[in-house]
């Protein structure tokens, strides 16, 4: 500090240079620190969306087996439900309000049915739901559940490939796209 100085020798107080310095040297690190920032935002929403997704088929899924019935969870874009709805004992959970760029893919069917002993029966389609930043879809940022069909066995990992499964997709290469840790 280079500031005016009083009778006793003290500096007044920063100069205009001193000030503009701090604040280039501020601007530089927010430009650094926010593109950062932006994707572990993101990454966050898409964990959330992941978190809602299997804690709801796991609670289906023991549901079923307590109340010694089968429940049936339905995965769409906006929302997770089941039938009957006291298998998810907080009813429907809305996803879109949550999280309103995620989106959920599911390739050729999102049921899910569990019976009373816990096994699960895919309706239609593949076992896996991909949960991606719609806006933004990249193999870095894509989620995967995995229902094992018959065991039952809830699994989450890592989408691999390039861009969101689509319709024209076989379940089959969905299936292997979806990298979830080996049980130990």
């Amino acid at each position: 500090m280079t500031g005016k100085r009083d009778n006793r020798g003290i500096s007044a107080g920063f100069t205009l240079i001193e000030m503009l310095v701090t604040l280039l040297i501020t601007a530089i690190l927010a430009a650094i620190v926010s593109p950062s920032m932006l994707t572990w935002y993101n990454n966050k929403k898409i964990d959330d969306v992941l978190s809602q997704v299997e804690g709801a088929l796991k609670i289906a899924q023991a549901s079923a087996i307590k109340l010694n019935t089968t429940c049936t969870v339905t995965v769409d874009t906006q929302s997770i439900s089941a039938s009957p709805s006291k298998c998810l004992a907080t009813g429907t959970r809305f996803i879109q309000g949550v999280n309103a760029n995620i989106a959920t893919e599911d390739v050729g069917g999102s049921q899910v049915v569990f019976s009373s002993k816990g096994t699960a029966t895919i309706v239609s389609g593949t076992s896996v739901i991909v949960i991606y930043d719609k806006d933004a879809p990249t193999s870095r940022s894509m989620k995967c559940v995995v229902v094992s069909d018959g065991i039952g066995m809830i699994r989450t990992g890592n989408y691999t490939a390039s861009a969101p499964p689509t319709s024209s997709d076989n379940a089959s290469s969905v299936e292997s796209n979806c990298v979830t840790p080996s049980p130990s």
